[in-house]
């Protein structure tokens, strides 16, 4: 991203913002104003400040929260999701994008499937995708973002992992395990055993690998039944994704599975970050410290900080998820070394690389408050400095820092629940040390879940109510506000009431502004995935760089939850805007602009020589499905041209054309489209969170959902070799009608000809009985033999004709007619060779002769002559039109991505309640997902579905969002027992 400096004329033009974002700027800005000390008076502190709020108006962020209806499906099945797309500062459903991109990765980099999502129902996302049930079983991603997202990377775009279980009829699982073999290469040893019995199959012949989406080769198996082999791998490589897939005899493939190449060494990444960013001399230093195995995950260690000569220094240990931190009393030009041990393991590093200061920052929680101070050297005098309390780029506090004054105490309701960050700066707003604060006042909204009884029956209707009480005093506040000093009592601008009208008239009638996501899952087979939620995205996981494990506990009630976030904190970075540099004019500018439309642009040049062809007229139509669209445009002076402002849905075919002018008339003319780019799939990153996968876990759904289907489509096919005998009836009759009223001598329909498995038509013709396809030269001709024939030679030349119409000439170029069919288009292939017929063909329709080549769905008209009789060739297509598919370059047909149709979830009906006898079991995994539950003006809602058959507790999971950007999160055990 490039930075510019200087004034904001000219990009106020470039990005619309919500009117309520304007208001809610405004507001903020009177309070960061307002809360400065009379002592702050030094020249350029307002503009300073305003400076920041002019960088969220500049680059306004988004963030990004996905929720499905569970965390692990079988390929084949269908993931529900809801998307929440918010303002990245004030977390309002006020985003500067309209669409979003949903995508499913494989350990490979492959995009499965990408979904284009608009808002539906008054602003919300959601949407459905049905997974392969080719899919290959492991760990997939879900990411999502914006096209506007893309400036600050795909690093940064929203991601969960998905897991996806394989048909597995051989009962098999796969082992693995890795030894360094020489400098650059992984040693890898697989073995598939039996499920069930543990011993190692032998009926697995062969097997296929790729290595991070690159083939590697097929390998054979040992007699002991392990596959061994090399790959080029080290320690340092953190892309380890393989494929594998496992063959039999016939090479047919019985298992497939994506897993990562285990590491070979077990050495430990321990790495140090001084509070503030600095060490200060001859003070007490906090340290804090993160350890992490080679995979990424934390590593637990305890050791001692000595010096050269293996004085100890302190002693030091991880407290929480490989975090810890020590006080260490530093002396500048002494080398210190860390001695640690990790289970049987001992290292022992240097410790170096840190950055000195005479001063840093340091602060810590007590009793409710958060006391900031700073650490410097003895007798060291501070210059002048500021303290600015900032939260998402939203200004908390800002002052002068009293150097007489050790401490500063700011209450905890001054801060926001989240990541606040701290910054020290100097006269000139340059950045003299950081430090990140976590902050949780468990302000978020919890749905009160109520249900009619307290335990059902299978195949019996639930009533869950759902209250969020205080929701609508929320909504209210993003308009009103409640502060007490009276600073709503200011003159606003008219924006604000513009923005109040509007949003209101934006929601459907009766309702007011919360939206909820309710996913209904039974507790048997469904393990919910507690380590994250809508919460843990948004306040924790999207501010900070790096992997957070286990996100959810540092909003729980754990004894150690605030001093393991602030552990976390001093261990991970901020990854938004730079404050500092925004407060002096420097301001990060995107580069990519939000994406409001669709939109479609390229240019228009000559054919043979590719020169722009200016003040071209251009236009684009689509009159499939209900989505209609048509526009004309015309080029610029570089023949560049552009459409907007209009969305269609996925599948949609455009038609875009240059329009009159002698050259386009003469075919001297190019339409070129701009292709679009989607970001590259990223590093893949392991997922923290994992479902037991030991054990019968994954084997016992993969049987449940084997027999929901067997159930719902019958059993499943088995395929066994056998030797079938087949004959053609003689009987049999075309299903289409010859368009010359004259029954087929031979004809092929097109399950015939799916059947011969030839997909090149001219190669299909060749096996009518009495044709001949003749090759001379550069020339192709189409024979046929008549018996009895008219001219004593017996051999014509065919007459082809596709739908009754017919092109005939000397010689038949398969790359012209022939190659305007597409062989999965045929209904039926006829022949007619009887000299009878024949005769009658050519007196009632006289053979419609040479057809010229003309615009689509223009009739040929017929040719003066007699043709010389020869064998009838008629093709049918299955919609019984025939399209003019040679190349225009003038005209150009695509189907660029459109939006995504929402898909209903299915949830049965059962009237009267309870299962008739005979019916089939209701076996759902997910019993009710509704993404759009919509909260009324008295904070309640209700949701309604009928149990499934099995006996067992349902989990409820609820998430959300207000219009003030407050947060909705519960889950509980609403529904406690199905009963018999």
């Amino acid at each position: 991203m490039k930075q510019q400096t200087g004034s904001l004329a000219g990009q106020d033009k470039r990005r619309k913002w919500p009117a309520g974002i304007f208001a809610l700027l405004f507001l903020l800005l009177s309070v960061c104003v307002r809360a400065q000390t009379g002592s702050d008076s030094v020249a350029g502190v307002d503009t300073a400040l305003l400076n920041i709020y002019k960088q969220l108006m500049v680059f306004p962020q988004e963030k990004i929260y996905v929720q499905t209806d569970r965390p692990y499906y079988t390929a084949g099945e269908t993931v529900f999701y809801r998307l929440f797309l918010l303002d990245a500062c004030f977390h309002v459903p006020f985003p500067v994008s309209r669409y979003v991109y949903v995508e499913l990765i494989d350990q490979a980099g492959s995009v499965e499937v990408r979904r284009k999502l608009r808002p539906e129902n008054g602003g919300m996302y959601y949407g459905a995708f049905k997974l392969s049930g080719h899919l290959a079983q492991g760990y997939y991603k879900i990411r999502a973002y914006t096209r506007f997202m893309e400036n600050r990377g795909v690093e940064n775009f929203y991601s969960k992992p998905l897991f996806v279980m394989a048909e597995n009829r051989e009962r098999l699982k796969m082992e693995m395990n890795a030894s360094a073999a020489g400098r650059n290469r992984t040693s890898v040893e697989l073995r598939f055993v039996d499920a069930g019995t543990g011993a190692v199959a032998t009926r697995t012949d062969g097997i296929f690998l790729q290595l991070n989406g690159k083939k590697h080769r097929e390998k054979d198996r040992r007699d002991d039944g392990v596959f061994e082999f090399d790959l080029p791998l080290t320690d340092e490589d953190r892309d380890r994704n393989l494929y594998v897939e496992a063959l039999n005899g016939d090479d047919s493939v019985i298992f497939k599975q994506f897993d990562r190449v285990p590491y070979t060494g077990d050495s430990i990444e321990l790495t140090f970050y001084p509070e503030g960013g600095y060490m200060v001399e001859g003070q007490p230093n906090v340290v804090a410290f993160k350890a992490l195995a080679r995979d990424g995950r934390p590593a637990e260690i305890r050791g001692n900080i000595v010096t050269s000569d293996s004085t100890l220094l302190t002693k030091f240990a991880t407290a929480h998820e490989g975090m810890g931190l020590f006080f260490l009393l530093p002396e500048k030009g002494k080398t210190c070394y860390a001695e640690y041990e990790s289970g049987d393991k001992r290292y022992r590093m240097q410790l170096s690389g840190f950055k000195w200061n005479p001063f840093s920052l340091h602060s810590v929680w007590r009793n409710g408050k958060l006391w900031i101070s700073v650490n410097r050297e003895k007798d060291a005098r501070l210059p002048a400095m500021y303290l600015l309390v900032h939260c998402r780029g939203d200004m908390l506090y800002f002052g002068r820092w009293d150097e007489d004054k050790p401490l500063l105490s700011l209450e905890k309701e001054l801060l926001r629940t989240g990541v606040n960050h701290l910054i020290l700066l100097s006269g000139d707003y340059r950045p003299l040390s950081e430090r990140l604060v976590f902050c949780n006042k468990n302000d978020h909204l919890r749905p009160e879940i109520k249900a009619d009884k307290p335990a059902y029956r299978k195949r019996e209707p639930v009533v869950l109510d759902i209250s969020l009480d205080g929701a609508t005093a929320l909504e209210d506040s993003l308009f009103y506000g409640d502060d007490d000093e009276g600073m709503m009592n200011l003159e606003l601008p008219e924006i604000v009431v513009t923005n109040k009208r509007i949003r209101r008239k934006s929601k459907r009638p009766g309702t007011y502004g919360p939206d909820l996501a309710v996913s209904v899952t039974a507790d048997n087979e469904v393990q919910i995935d507690t380590t994250t939620n809508i919460l843990t995205e948004i306040l924790l996981e999207s501010e900070l760089a790096g992997t957070v494990a286990n996100p959810a506990w540092y909003f729980g009630n754990s004894p150690g939850a605030e001093a393991g976030a602030d552990l976390l904190m001093m261990t991970h970075g901020w990854t938004r805007y730079d404050i500092p540099k925004a407060m002096r004019g420097e301001w990060t500018v995107p580069e990519i602009d939000a994406e409001t439309s669709q939109t479609l642009s390229g240019r228009v040049q000559g054919k043979l020589i590719p020169r722009a062809a200016a003040n071209t007229e251009v236009s684009v139509m689509s009159f499939q499905g209900k989505e209609k669209y048509y526009d004309i445009t015309k080029t610029d002076k570089n023949g560049l041209f552009r459409f907007e402002d209009f969305e269609l849905p996925d599948s949609s075919e455009i038609v875009i054309q240059a329009l009159k002018g002698e050259k386009r008339k003469k075919g001297m003319l190019e339409v070129v489209t701009d292709t679009v780019e989607y970001p590259l799939a990223g590093d893949f990153g392991f997922p923290q969170y994992c479902i037991k996968t030991s054990g019968a876990f994954v084997e016992q759904l993969i049987a449940a959902t084997d027999r929901r289907y067997s159930f719902v489509n019958g059993e499943r096919m088995i395929t066994l070799p056998e030797i079938v005998v087949k004959a053609r009836n003689p009987n049999r009759k075309p299903q289409k009608e010859n368009v010359y009223h004259a029954q087929p001598d031979f004809f092929l329909t097109a399950g015939d000809i799916k059947e011969t498995g030839i997909t090149d038509l001219l190669t299909l013709i060749s096996t009518l009985p009495y044709v001949t396809v003749r090759h001379r030269g550069w020339q192709t001709s189409i024979e046929t033999f008549i018996p009895g024939g008219f001219t004593g030679s017996g051999r014509t030349e065919a007459t082809l004709a596709i739908n009754g119409i017919v092109f005939q000439g000397d010689v038949i170029s398969p790359l012209s007619a022939l190659s305007l069919v597409n062989i999965n288009e045929i209904a039926e292939i006829h022949l007619i060779i009887d000299p009878g017929k024949l005769w009658t063909t050519q007196q009632a329709v006289g053979f419609i002769n040479v057809v010229p080549m003309n615009n689509i769905g223009e009739k040929p008209s017929a040719a003066g002559g007699t043709p010389t009789p020869s064998g009838l060739i008629n093709i049918i297509t299955k919609d019984g039109k025939f399209y003019d598919r040679r190349q225009r370059f003038h005209f150009k047909s695509l189907m660029p991505l459109g939006y995504a149709t929402p898909a209903a979830f299915y949830s049965p009906r059962y009237d009267p309640p309870g299962a008739p006898p005979g019916d089939p079991p209701d076996l759902r995994t997910t019993i009710y997902w509704q993404p759009d539950v919509t909260v009324t003006g008295d904070d309640k809602a209700s949701i309604r579905f009928y149990t499934a058959d099995t006996p067992t507790a349902y989990s409820i999971v609820t998430q959300g969002i207000c219009l003030n950007g407050t947060l909705i999160y519960r889950h509980e055990k609403a529904v406690v027992s199905v009963g018999k």
